[in-house]
């Protein structure tokens, strides 16, 4: 899996002068005294400046996990995240999988867990490679459209997609998958999200994951 952010609108001072413009105020330089004063802002609840600056991430993740951020962003208040998935018609004929570790089916309860997961490991790696033929005599041989093809592919098949939102909104879905009982996977990718972000926005990132 693979997040990278292609763009992202403003950086720390950018908090800071969305927050005086009433003032009529622009400052050129970020100081020290304004790690206080982002600080504040998120004491008092002040969050408007917090959804000025856009990112846009490129995503390369299983169509599952993509399908659960999506669903998950619809049935909340950022329903209104700027999302555009990649169509899956647009898949390569050589299509790839992601492959979760051996440890995930491992059961550490009985003496054979090892042999268990490798047993797993084995049938996964064989469906993958089933449906990849599959895939495959379907479009060349059938001459079936990459998009109907592909109803035979599995969820962990990767697929990629771009993400814009505000920094705001961002704080929250990260927030809300960092903890212990997430997916693996959906904890991974808001992990890559939250540090390309800190490196952007340190100082506002902080506060806004709840570093008070």
């Amino acid at each position: 899996m693979n997040v990278e952010l292609i763009h992202a609108m403003g950086d720390d001072l950018t908090i800071v002068n969305t927050a005086v413009v009433a003032e009529r105020r622009r400052k050129q330089h970020f100081q020290h005294s304004d790690d206080s004063f982002i600080r504040q802002l998120m004491l008092t609840g002040e969050l408007e400046p917090f959804e000025h600056p856009q990112l846009q991430f490129h995503i390369t993740a299983p169509i599952e996990a993509s399908h659960r951020l999506r669903k998950h962003s619809s049935d909340t208040k950022w329903s209104e995240i700027g999302q555009s998935q990649s169509s899956i018609k647009h898949l390569d004929q050589q299509v790839t999988f992601y492959t979760p570790t051996r440890e995930r089916w491992r059961e550490k309860s009985t003496d054979d867990g090892v042999q268990i997961a490798e047993d797993t490991m084995d049938k996964v790696l064989d469906l993958y490679e089933r449906s990849r033929q599959l895939y495959q005599h379907l479009v060349e041989l059938k001459h079936l459209p990459p998009e109907e093809a592909a109803l035979v592919l599995p969820r962990s098949t990767y697929t990629e997609w771009a993400w814009t939102a505000s920094l705001l909104q961002f704080s929250k879905i990260c927030q809300t998958y960092n903890h212990k009982e997430t997916n693996v996977e959906l904890k991974e990718i808001t992990k890559q999200m939250s540090d390309l972000i800190s490196k952007r926005f340190p100082i506002s990132w902080k506060y806004l994951l709840g570093a008070y």
